[in-house]
């Protein structure tokens, strides 16, 4: 049996038990770095009334379909005690997951959502070496003394390989904050393409001497005015940019400037 203990070297990642006390529980938020869970387990011979003499452990993770081996150490055991544990046992699960980058599409568009991902992390002891414990054939002999019996609980050639299981279950959160990012990024362009629109619109209020005569125009940003003499015929263009106009042009014999 799988005991989970704790999590290592998680960045990005929080582990907790479920309800049931067995269930790992590992939020991970997606993000640019991928993280390697480690997960420190106690590991415990609930095969009274044998000793583990040896064993070879080997991990996998199972969910979806899909299967991968996970490194783990150490990759053997000795001597393990019915009803005792071992130190710990640290198995490694690499999130690369197909999760998507912090600032992909993907994420921007489930953003605030959460994936469940249900999986188990399998723990096999091969080659298993099992003989019954000095402890249990000591208390049987005090209470048959002499009698056969121990060879009853001789354990079978046959169980060479046994399995111990902790139930995973994976939730990917999706952050909000590149969505709130790239709204507020929107909302600065928009602002800054309704400010840019409306100065471009202003209009200003200008004294020009059309020949030698005093006059007041008005002239919005990035347009051109023509300017006329008293007979309505046209002398000039004042022309303004993002500050303040200029002559454009004039025709000759009349005389066009700014105040």
């Amino acid at each position: 049996m799988l005991v989970p203990k704790s999590v290592m070297n998680a960045p990005n990642t929080s582990a907790s038990l479920g309800a049931d006390g067995r269930t790992l529980l590992l939020d991970i938020d997606v993000s640019s770095r991928q993280p390697v869970v480690k997960i420190v387990c106690r590991m415990e011979n609930l095969f009274y009334p044998y000793r583990i003499v040896s064993a070879n452990l080997s991990a996998q993770i199972e969910g979806k379909g899909w299967t991968n081996n996970l490194p783990i150490s150490p990759k053997r055991i000795e001597n393990l005690a019915p009803g005792s544990g071992t130190s710990d046992v640290v198995v490694e699960i690499p999130i690369r997951a197909e999760l998507p980058k912090v600032w992909s599409l993907t994420s921007l568009f489930d953003f605030g959502r959460q994936v469940r991902i249900p999986s188990v992390i399998r723990v096999r002891l091969e080659n298993q070496q099992l003989r019954i414990d000095d402890a249990f054939l000591n208390r049987l002999g005090e209470i048959f003394p002499g009698d056969p019996l121990p060879d009853v609980f001789v354990p079978p050639a046959s169980v060479q390989e046994s399995i111990a299981t902790i139930p995973l279950l994976i939730r990917v959160n999706y952050p909000l904050l590149p969505l709130l990012v790239v709204i507020g990024s929107v909302i600065v362009l928009v602002l800054s393409g309704i400010f840019l629109f409306s100065r471009s619109r202003s209009v200003g209020s200008y004294e020009i001497m059309v020949d030698g005569i005093s006059r007041r125009i008005s002239v919005r940003r990035f347009s051109s005015q023509a300017i006329f003499d008293e007979a309505g015929q046209q002398i000039g263009v004042i022309k303004r940019k993002g500050g303040s106009p200029t002559v454009e042009s004039v025709t000759p014999g009349h005389t066009l400037s700014l105040r």
